[in-house]
């Protein structure tokens, strides 16, 4: 639990509060924030597997746009990038990133 509440007080300190607060409550990120948020006190009020799945899915809404890159990115490093570019997972990680880079 701590680590989420470092990550997101690592982003405010990267790139500032006002910035940080701007990126969860844009107009078009609500839904992923409150999903984000409510995830946290779930687990918080006990429920850690609900809580978990609730914020795994407002982290992928927040951040979808930059699984192109991440993506492409991990592709660069010497073991991980082997392993990614094996067939099966090769193929699922080329439509995910294709699919994701024409949004």
């Amino acid at each position: 639990m701590t680590h989420k509440i470092l990550f997101v007080c690592g982003i405010g300190c990267l790139i500032g509060p006002q910035r940080t607060f701007r990126f969860f409550f844009q107009q078009h990120r609500v839904k992923a924030s409150l999903a984000f948020f409510g995830g946290m006190t779930v687990v918080l009020l006990g429920w850690p597997i609900v809580g978990m799945v609730i914020e795994f899915f407002g982290f992928y809404l927040l951040f979808k746009g930059f699984l192109p890159f991440i993506i492409s990115s991990l592709r660069q490093l010497p073991i991980i990038g082997s392993i990614l570019r094996t067939p099966p997972l090769g193929r699922m990680l080329d439509k995910l990133e294709g699919s994701r880079s024409n949004v």
